[in-house]
């Protein structure tokens, strides 16, 4: 347990958790650059003050992910020298695998992760079953908030997710996260606390899992670093915001300036107004 505080400790406090956030700032069309601006203009009370920040970065990840992952079909692998039983065989089991992602609502899941990925360059999601040990489990599967999982790897030339360790805040006093950790033959809870000390969390039942390999899984498009496919626009959204937040600030220096004008008008001076344009 203490080498999963370690991982989680060192997850949250890296850069690539605060990269996560600030372009989760950017879909939020909070720009933490605008924002500065505005909060430092606004602490040395200077006016007019401005801040548009705009929704390119939601409107760009949006129109992207819709193209990519609208009605989304699972179809077989076909090989040329496959027989007609085994092209039989893979066609019933793609009947098989859409039959039950319609029925488990996949449509919206697809959305969601695929969103998320475009959006960090990073998607999650966890497979689990429900049942009552009676009768026949479901499988489902959940998007996650990628910033709240934590994956580990192991060292294959192909390296293959040994765990997933999903990351939640609490609200719970003295309690800092509640952390899942979930492997392919179990999923058991802990608590973190303020101290970095962490605990069973006694809410939880802990599972046994019969899982072939961790059912956690993590999307991205592999690249050559960790950041967003859209991470050179950031830059031309920063110019944007202050462009557009510039222009408002101009806009209501010269209201104020016609109206100081024209309290020194004649009423004839003010209907000609116009042509000072």
């Amino acid at each position: 347990p203490e080498d999963i505080a370690n991982l989680v400790k060192g997850y949250v406090n890296s850069d690539h958790y605060r990269y996560l956030e600030n372009i989760a700032n950017y879909y939020d069309s909070e720009n933490t650059g605008i924002l500065k601006i505005y909060n430092d203009k606004k602490d040395r009370k200077k006016t007019p003050n401005n801040c548009v920040p705009t929704a390119y970065y939601s409107t760009l990840v949006d129109s992207i992910a819709g193209y990519l992952f609208n009605n989304v079909v699972y179809a077989d692998c076909t090989d040329k020298d496959e027989t007609e039983d085994e092209e039989q065989k893979q066609g019933a089991f793609s009947m098989a695998l859409n039959d039950l992602y319609e029925k488990i609502n996949i449509d919206y899941t697809d959305m969601q992760t695929g969103i998320r990925t475009t959006c960090f360059n990073k998607g999650a999601e966890i497979v689990y079953t429900t049942g009552d040990g009676v009768n026949k489990a479901e499988i489902k599967v959940v998007s996650v908030d990628p910033r709240q999982m934590l994956f580990v790897y192991n060292a294959d030339i192909e390296p293959a997710i040994l765990y997933g360790i999903r990351i939640v805040s609490s609200a719970e006093k003295n309690i800092k996260y509640v952390v899942d950790f979930i492997a392919k033959d179990e999923w058991t809870s802990y608590k973190i606390d303020n101290d970095w000390k962490i605990a069973i969390n006694t809410d939880f039942v802990p599972r046994q899992l019969a899982w072939d390999e961790c059912p956690c899984i993590e999307f991205n498009t592999e690249t050559i670093n960790g950041n967003t496919a859209f991470h050179q626009v950031l830059g031309y959204i920063d110019a944007l915001d202050v462009l557009i937040s510039g222009n408002a600030n101009e806009i209501d220096k010269l209201a104020d300036a016609l109206l100081k004008i024209s309290m020194s008008l004649t009423d004839e001076q003010k209907k000609n107004m116009s042509e000072w344009k």
